[in-house]
């Protein structure tokens, strides 16, 4: 046992030494409880007088630091308290935790509005935590509960067990094949709520199961058909988090990269922006970023490029401006030097297919033309003097500007507001005449955005003035092509004509290269 001898040295203590001497307290429980899991002797008298200490020492003249010290642990030792003596006493809570939840789930002892019946979901999923072994016998009374003709309650359910089949290290899966099987059909539920919650849960299964991944690639077959957006939305949202985290389970899988390709034909813009961005990132970290990948897979992945530009060919504006973004973001990433760049410019020019290289020269053509409305626009505010001529020259190259944008009405209200405030502010208008200057370079051009977009309010989604002048400093923005990477591309190009291995780092077929490389 701890001294009583050793209390009155509390006293004498100042607040930074009882600070520090918390913090080693912390510290050497925090080890104790690593490396230490059997009974100790006299372990309930220690805690007994630890927490007693700790309750006297305590005061309102203690600083907030030093209360919040005390109160972290307190509460880590009640934690690995409850969580030791809840697994020691598992044999005999089993069968009390079974009566409990039978009264409460086949006998409805709770009402399904009532505060406490939520909270009867959150208890199961904190048991699971602490010891999955007492839910051996508790699980098989929640499969009525699927099939229950409340949806709250269904969803309710089908959270809990999500969480739990799809965590890390869980063996449910294999202990309850039928509540594995019933749980998959909720995939198929007739509310659309429970069929979200379904597909947001996939990505778990597909990292932390392998086992099931055939099983859930089958139900997202299924639910990329399915009638509501959001369904789509989050089928399409699953697959690019998998990619994100683990790349090649979905390079491996052809039904998951069939999904995104036919979404990037969906019916909504939303679920085609994210499929084909899905796609393009899938692309540059198979291609261009270092991976673990055999080339026969990295091989069967460049089709993508070619759907990313086929794209372009969409009737709506936003299709195109997401393709222009995904281009220099994903396939030639501006970020780059420009020997670099354009050895990714010179993979794609000689790898396209014919309606892909037509769409990039369209959009190329497309982009110049942006820059000369823009251009004319930008010159107009120079003007020491707004004429009446001058307004109408304004009215008329802003409402082809405006026809740049996918909506009109805030496009419209959003350069009126920054017309104004070129005129107003010099700077605004000398970072425009920088990034459209015909002989800017890529880097140059980078440093006046953010420059500009910094003179602006604090960016947020929010901030409709904000988000369209920043589309129209993307939409005119040269980073792609200048002067300097021009030389590199010429320089890449002989290369390939000469001969060497120019064309084979490129990843280009070196049979004619050069001449095709010219070509475009």
């Amino acid at each position: 046992m701890i001294s009583s001898g050793c209390e009155p040295l509390l006293k004498d203590l100042t607040e930074e030494e009882l600070l520090r001497r918390l913090k080693m307290l912390a510290k050497n429980l925090s080890a104790i409880t690593r490396h230490h899991n059997q009974s100790i002797k006299d372990s309930e008298e220690i805690i007994r007088h630890l927490l007693t200490t700790i309750f006297n020492i305590i005061n309102e003249n203690n600083s907030v630091e030093v209360k919040n010290r005390i109160t972290d642990i307190l509460s880590s030792l009640i934690m690995e308290l409850e969580n030791f003596t809840i697994f020691r006493a598992k044999d005999y809570l089993e069968p009390v935790l079974k009566r409990y939840f039978d009264r409460i789930f086949l006998i409805d002892y709770f009402e399904i509005k009532s505060e406490m019946y939520d909270k009867v979901y959150d208890l199961i999923f904190e048991l699971n935590t602490i010891s999955p072994i007492l839910l051996y016998t508790v699980l098989p009374q929640l499969e009525h509960k699927l099939h229950s003709t409340n949806e709250r309650e269904r969803l309710a359910v089908v959270k809990l067990l999500s969480s739990i089949f799809s965590a890390e290290g869980s063996s449910f899966s294999d202990r309850f094949p039928n509540l594995l099987n019933m749980l998959l059909g909720c995939f198929d539920d007739i509310a659309v709520s429970i069929r979200i919650t379904c597909v947001q849960f996939s990505m778990h299964y597909f990292i932390n199961h392998s086992r099931l991944r055939p099983d859930i690639i089958k139900c997202l077959l299924a639910r990329h058909l399915d009638r509501n957006a959001t369904v789509r939305y989050e089928v399409v949202m699953a697959i690019v988090k998998t990619a994100n985290s683990q790349l090649n389970i979905v390079c491996e899988s052809q039904d998951l990269l069939f999904i995104l390709r036919e979404r990037t034909l969906d019916k909504i813009f939303k679920v085609r922006r994210e499929a084909l961005s899905g796609l393009a990132l899938i692309y540059q970290k198979a291609t261009f970023d270092l991976n673990d990948l055999p080339n026969e897979i990295k091989s069967s992945l460049r089709w993508i490029k070619n759907t990313v530009m086929h794209s372009y060919y969409m009737p709506t504006l936003a299709d195109r401006i997401c393709v222009e973004r995904i281009l220099i973001k994903c396939l030639i990433p501006y970020q780059l030097d420009a020997k670099e760049r354009m050895k990714k410019l010179c993979h794609l020019l000689s790898t396209f297919d014919y309606n892909a290289s037509l769409a990039f020269a369209k959009l190329q053509k497309d982009h110049m033309n942006k820059r000369k409305i823009v251009r004319s626009w930008i010159m107009l505010h120079h003007l020491k003097e707004i004429t009446v001529e001058a307004e109408d020259q304004l009215s008329v190259q802003q409402s082809l500007i405006i026809k740049m944008f996918p909506d009109t009405t805030n496009a419209t209200e959003s350069l009126t507001r920054f017309s104004v405030n070129l005129r107003k502010d010099p700077d605004l208008l000398h970072y425009m005449r920088i990034i459209l200057k015909h002989d800017v370079s890529c880097k140059e051009c980078v440093a006046a955005m953010l420059l500009l977009l910094k003179k602006l309010d604090v960016p947020c989604n929010e901030n409709l003035y904000y988000q369209v002048v920043k589309m129209l400093l993307e939409i005119v923005a040269s980073v792609m092509v200048d002067k300097k990477s021009i030389s590199a591309l010429v320089e890449l190009i002989d290369g390939c004509i000469q001969g060497g291995d120019t064309a084979k780092e490129m990843g280009i077929p070196e049979k004619n290269a050069g001449i095709r490389g010219l070509k475009y």
